[in-house]
């Protein structure tokens, strides 16, 4: 780790506590996806908590057009931030509240390099079960859209916390494609989605995330994915309830207090 990556890391976990930055500094800003990663790798080092998988984001039009970026991305899912779905999360804890409704999986197995390169259909064997998920981006700078997303990279990928559903082991016969998630905002007209949103497939992301961390190991046994969102982003206040439906997977539920 360099200097400008610890001071940069440092800063970012200092904005999530307190007020918000406009932008890292000059010489701390990463200016590739190489350097991204690196502070990425910081911050979750010197947060300190336990990893319990990953996430991807950026699988989809919606999400590509609201970030001008046209690949996925991944951050890491932290034991602090994971909640067990219903949630009930202090609203004011969040500098902003945009929630994405999520296909996640359970890894029963590695997902190593030997296996690369990965594939929609090679990764399946390993999944354990499906979980519907809520994800809650929230960020470090006062206006996450005007900093670039090499910095939103760096900031653990703009990871807020996540609200994980009960799990399905018997899976093999969902419709992880096509079939229908409808999200809904407490006073609000419902969204829906499908998990064709991401990369076409949400296994394609998870395919997508072994290929892209098989040089440093891969995925591991007991992880969580979340693979990126069905829906376009929903931005929500401080006081707002949300669920999201899974067609035959089920329910997952965020209030904000």
């Amino acid at each position: 780790m360099s200097g400008s990556e610890a001071r940069a890391a440092a800063r970012l976990l200092e904005a999530r506590a307190g007020a918000r930055l406009a932008a890292l500094p000059q010489d701390e800003r990463p200016a590739d996806l190489a350097a991204a990663l690196a502070v990425q790798r910081a911050v979750v080092q010197q947060k300190g908590a336990a990893t319990r998988g990953w996430k991807v984001g950026c699988t989809g039009p919606a999400a590509e057009k609201l970030l001008g970026y046209d690949r996925p991305f991944y951050g890491r899912l932290l034991d602090p931030l994971m909640h067990a779905s219903p949630a009930r999360l202090p609203g004011n804890g969040f500098s902003m509240r945009v929630l994405e409704a999520e296909y996640a999986f359970r890894l029963g197995r590695d997902l190593g390099p030997a296996g690369a390169p990965w594939t929609a259909e090679t990764v399946a064997d390993a999944v354990a079960a499906v979980h519907p998920a809520i994800e809650i981006v929230d960020t470090a700078y006062a206006d996450w859209l005007s900093v670039g997303i090499f910095s939103l990279i760096a900031d653990n990928g703009v990871h807020g916390a996540f609200v994980l559903g009960e799990g399905v082991s018997d899976w093999r016969g969902l419709d992880l494609v096509g079939g229908r998630v409808v999200f809904q905002v407490a006073g609000s007209d419902p969204v829906e989605g499908k998990g064709a949103n991401v990369l076409g497939n949400p296994l394609a992301s998870l395919a997508w995330l072994a290929n892209e961390t098989a040089p440093s190991g891969g995925l591991k046994a007991g992880e969580i994915v979340t693979t990126g969102s069905t829906i376009p982003p929903q931005p929500v206040g401080p006081a707002a309830s949300a669920e999201a439906d899974f067609a035959g997977l089920g329910r997952v539920a965020v209030t904000f207090v």
